[in-house]
């Protein structure tokens, strides 16, 4: 009969296979896998440190105490013991390291090391402090060789297809760099061409975290001039699928640093004077960027006769997006903002005004995902409809306000500018479409 500390463990492992790989296991296939023998061995054997999952295409769990070799592209779940030692409910959780490893095991040491580690070990105070300069450098070297290894494996792919490992402009700069070391050597002269026009970009983003948002602005003009640049040489043509995931990730670089600039501010309780102020800052360079691509991809570039833009224009996705939010997010406090100011005190707490970004609380704003917009608009829903109330006593101010203005044009012209975003909210827009 199954103990049941032992049947614990074993649906610890079988329950995080199958959450991992979305599964729904049924109970005759938990009854199968709990009597695996390389799960079992894995559990009670002192000196087996490794248990595999793989799930094949039919939703099959395989169970190996090796990495399997030459799997290509599949993905593995790994579960590793750090001691030598039977595992049980009491140490399971302080025993064993649970990982995956995606595409291949220098895939996943890279990732760990440049997503996990050097964050915690170089740049984490508490740990920092523990790690001598020679070991530092041993991790930062170790990170760069392991990148050095995975971009050149790119390289001998399709370089309209080599893009999974670029992330980053340096990265984009790097699998350059790296092709220049190819035996070929129209591959090194290309290499090189492409290294030496992407020189202004790599100096530009190098220092992205240090600037400000004014710097900001001067960066994007050195990325437009540095992509029309790189477009435009004669020797090679640029891929145009490079060319859209460079001006991708090069959004994604400037999403961050918004994102960062702003991740301190108080964005719906905060003075409204400072928050509209940093809010547009943002806006704009994310809004000059996306702009940029769009001339470039709309205007110059499909009249460049040596090498044309094939298609319609290209839009970064992730920064418009965020653009979006941006904008979004300035027009609701502005519409809150023109609405308090027509009310008195009284009439506020009345109406409770403090309380109409209440509905967003929980809900981080700024990081847009497809995942996170039906809450973000369910959020402006809610929103909307907090201030129906506040909407209907303002607008019965501001027809009266334009009634008293008599037939002064310009102090009418004023006045509806001052409110543009109020007015253009529907109920205040009805009320007052007979003015």
């Amino acid at each position: 009969m199954e103990s049941i500390l032992n049947n614990y463990t074993k649906m610890f492992i079988i329950n995080t296979a199958g959450n991992y790989f979305g599964l729904s296991l049924s109970t005759e296939t938990v009854n199968f896998l709990k009597l695996n023998s390389n799960l079992i061995e894995f559990l009670d054997n002192i000196g087996c440190f490794l248990l595999t999952v793989k799930c094949y295409k039919n939703s099959a769990l395989q169970l190996h105490n090796t990495i399997p070799s030459g799997e290509g592209t599949d993905t593995i779940l790994v579960f590793f013991k750090i001691r030598p030692e039977v595992v049980t409910e009491e140490n399971i959780m302080k025993l064993v390291f649970v990982s995956s490893m995606l595409d291949s095991p220098i895939n996943a040491l890279y990732h760990s090391i440049q997503r996990v580690f050097v964050p915690v070990l170089l740049k984490d105070e508490k740990w920092s402090q523990h790690i001598e300069p020679s070991l530092q450098t041993l991790v930062i070297n170790l990170e760069k060789s392991l990148r050095n290894v995975v971009i050149k494996a790119e390289t001998n792919a399709p370089p309209t297809s080599a893009l999974s490992e670029i992330m980053s402009v340096d990265d984009e700069i790097q699998y350059w760099k790296t092709l220049m070391n190819h035996n070929n050597k129209d591959d090194q002269l290309k290499g090189k061409v492409f290294v030496e026009a992407l020189a202004s970009l790599e100096e530009a983003f190098r220092h992205l975290e240090t600037l400000s948002f004014l710097d900001a602005e001067d960066l994007i003009e050195t990325a437009y001039n540095a992509l029309d640049d790189l477009w435009k040489i004669d020797e090679y043509r640029y891929p145009q699928q490079r060319m859209q995931h460079l001006m991708e990730i090069i959004g994604k670089s400037l999403t961050l640093f918004i994102q960062n600039n702003l991740k301190e501010e108080n964005i719906w309780e905060g003075p409204f004077i400072e928050i509209e102020s940093i809010l547009t800052q943002g806006h704009s360079i994310s809004k000059k960027w996306v702009q940029s691509c769009q001339q470039l991809t709309s205007l110059f570039w499909p009249n460049h006769s040596l090498h044309r833009w094939v298609g319609i224009p290209y839009t970064p996705v992730y920064i418009s997006k965020f653009t979006t939010r941006l904008a979004e997010i300035l027009k609701l406090r502005t519409v809150d903002r023109q609405i308090t100011r027509l009310l008195s005190m009284n009439e506020q707490e009345q109406l409770d005004t403090a309380s109409n970004f209440k509905c967003f609380s929980g809900i981080n704003v700024l990081f847009y995902n497809p995942y996170t917009e039906p809450a973000w608009q369910v959020s402006v829903k809610q929103f909307e409809q907090k201030v129906k109330s506040a909407e209907e006593r303002v607008a019965a101010k501001l027809k009266q306000q334009f009634r008293s203005l008599n037939v002064s044009t310009l102090q009418m012209f004023q006045e509806f500018k001052r409110y543009q975003e109020l007015i253009q909210r529907p109920i205040v827009y009805t009320a007052l479409l007979p003015e």
